[in-house]
């Protein structure tokens, strides 16, 4: 029995299409310094991990278009469709702005299998990135912080949320142009996704959305 995770990657907002980026807010221009379409990093390092994945022979599918700036329900219909055949897990990919440094991962509300997977996606990312990148804990010493984001909340998986680096921090920034950066990132993510499918098949758990 195959009990590898269909994984399904949704770099969240827009690319650029016709040479005009779809998300005109979500984007940061530094004085003399990088400017920054967080749709374009997260298609960046989404590609990068499907690329690792196909090395790995796992099944994946990305739930936005390659350009346009797909609807969060139309990513989160696909998803459940194709959670109805499959054992799936749901990695939404953003960077992050408001003031601040580093990285951080959220899930829904509650204890669910997706805190495992933020877990796993924790430790392979700290073991690449420290000394690079804080990372952000959750509250009460948490690993994942907890939200009531969309693809969190309406998804029938385990979901997870990974906000890579604040792109209007300057020393941020140059991390998320920084070609072996974004490659390193990718490689913690798949490690920690494959670690976690290591640890369901270990216990004989089968990803569902709840406990």
């Amino acid at each position: 029995m195959n009990r590898n995770i269909h994984w399904l990657l949704d770099p969240g907002h827009g690319g650029v299409k016709d040479g005009v980026y779809q998300t005109s807010g979500k984007q940061y221009h530094h004085l003399g310094g990088p400017s920054i379409l967080e749709g374009v990093v997260n298609r960046d390092i989404c590609w990068r991990m499907a690329e690792l994945l196909d090395d790995a022979g796992r099944m994946y599918t990305v739930v936005a278009h390659p350009e346009e700036d797909t609807p969060l329900f139309d990513r989160v219909s696909l998803a459940n469709a194709l959670c109805k055949d499959t054992k799936c897990a749901y990695i939404s990919l953003h960077c992050n702005a408001g003031g601040g440094t580093g990285w951080e991962i959220y899930t829904s509300p509650g204890h669910t299998q997706a805190d495992s997977l933020a877990e796993q996606l924790f430790r392979a990312t700290d073991i690449r990135l420290r000394g690079f990148l804080p990372f952000r804990l959750g509250g009460h010493g948490d690993i994942d912080k907890e939200a009531g984001f969309y693809v969190l909340r309406k998804t029938h998986c385990p979901a997870v949320l990974i906000e890579h680096a604040f792109m209007d921090n300057p020393a941020d920034a140059k991390l998320l142009t920084n070609p072996d950066f974004l490659d390193q990132f990718a490689k913690a993510n798949v490690t920690g996704m494959l670690a976690w499918e290591d640890q369901l098949r270990s216990a004989r758990e089968y990803p569902t959305k709840g406990i």
